[in-house]
C-alpha cells in the first residue's frame, strides 16, 4: 500500500448550507489532527461503505452526525486540490437544500454560528472562511 501513497487522493467533501443571507458554520473539535479550532463551512473526510452515490450519501449522513441538518437538493459547486502532509488532498463542494435550520454542534464540532457574507469577511479567528468567499457567495 506504501508504494502507492503519493497517488492515492484523501477526498474532503463540504457542503454550503445557506438560509437566507447567512450561512452555517461550524468549528472543528480541539480534538483534531488538522486544523484543531478552525472554522470553516461543514466539512468531512469520504468514508465509503459502498460505492452507489458515495458522495451524495456521505454528504448526507455527515451533515446529520456533524451539525443535525437534513438535506436534500444536493448541487456540486467547484473543486481543487491541495497537498496535505505530502499527500493529495481533493476538496469537494457542494450546495444543499436543508430540511431544517436547527443545527447543533455534534460529532468532531464544537460551535457553530450562522453569518452574513459581510461577517464573513470580516471572520478574525482561525478559519478557513476566506478561501470559500468566493465560491460561498455563488
Amino acid at each position: 500500500m506504501n508504494q502507492f501513497w503519493p497517488w492515492i487522493y484523501l477526498i474532503v467533501t463540504n457542503a454550503r448550507i445557506q438560509k437566507d443571507d447567512k450561512y452555517l458554520i461550524a468549528q472543528r473539535s480541539l480534538n483534531e489532527k488538522h486544523y484543531p479550532w478552525y472554522w470553516t463551512i461543514v466539512w468531512w473526510k469520504l468514508e465509503a461503505q459502498n460505492w452507489h452515490n458515495v458522495l451524495e450519501e456521505n454528504l448526507k449522513k455527515e451533515i446529520l452526525e456533524e451539525v443535525w441538518i437534513h438535506v436534500t437538493e444536493i448541487k456540486f459547486l467547484w473543486n481543487y486540490y491541495i497537498n496535505q502532509d505530502n499527500r493529495k488532498c481533493l476538496y469537494i463542494t457542494f450546495w444543499c437544500k436543508r430540511l431544517s435550520w436547527e443545527a447543533q454542534a455534534l460529532e468532531d464540532t464544537e460551535n457553530i454560528q450562522r453569518l452574513t457574507l459581510e461577517e464573513l469577511k470580516n471572520f478574525k479567528e482561525p478559519s478557513f472562511l476566506q478561501n470559500y468567499l468566493s465560491y460561498i457567495a455563488k
